[in-house]
């Protein structure tokens, strides 16, 4: 998937706005939905004619390599599990490496609950939000609960949150 962080354009702009870039969240959008399906993700930043990378793409590319830093392991390396999307909430993506699950939830759960329809848990099961800890699960009816974490305000879990699974089929 080649995408470019300007809506419009390749290049770089002289006259973009803001609202033609891509968000923080438009994008990670664009890489979970791209390697949760199998892809690779090239994400094109138009420099200035003399090489220069303007402020907005800097931010984005920072952001990006932030989010990384935290939740790497469920992009780097990985591949497509047996499910791409989750059945109950369309916002989570799956991927799958080193016989581990990764939920990875594009919008913070209504109530703080996740609720997961893809995974079937066992008494072995353990979650873990990468960059956080052990989090809360319950399985009941064929859905699984995640209690996602009051964070604290100076977090750097931000746009995107990954559950890592052990012990889960689907």
């Amino acid at each position: 998937n080649a995408f470019t962080v300007d809506r419009n354009s390749w290049g770089f702009r002289r006259d973009a706005v803001y609202k033609n870039f891509l968000s923080i969240e438009g994008i990670l959008e664009q890489l979970v939905t791209t390697v949760s399906c199998g892809g690779n993700a090239l994400m094109n930043i138009g420099p200035t004619h003399d090489g220069r990378i303007v402020p907005i793409f800097e931010e984005r590319l920072t952001q990006v390599g932030s989010w990384l830093k935290t939740n790497g392991e469920s992009i780097y390396n990985s591949k497509p599990w047996t499910h791409q999307n989750d059945s109950s909430t369309g916002s989570v993506w799956y991927t799958t490496a080193n016989n581990f699950v990764y939920a990875i939830a594009l919008k913070w759960p209504d109530g703080n609950t996740l609720k997961l329809g893809s995974v079937k848990t066992s008494s072995t099961t353990t979650a873990t939000m990468l960059g956080y800890g052990k989090v809360d699960f319950s399985s009941s009816n064929g859905v699984v609960q995640v209690t996602f974490p009051n964070l604290p305000l100076d977090t750097p879990l931000m746009w995107a949150w990954v559950i890592k699974f052990e012990g889960v089929t689907g």
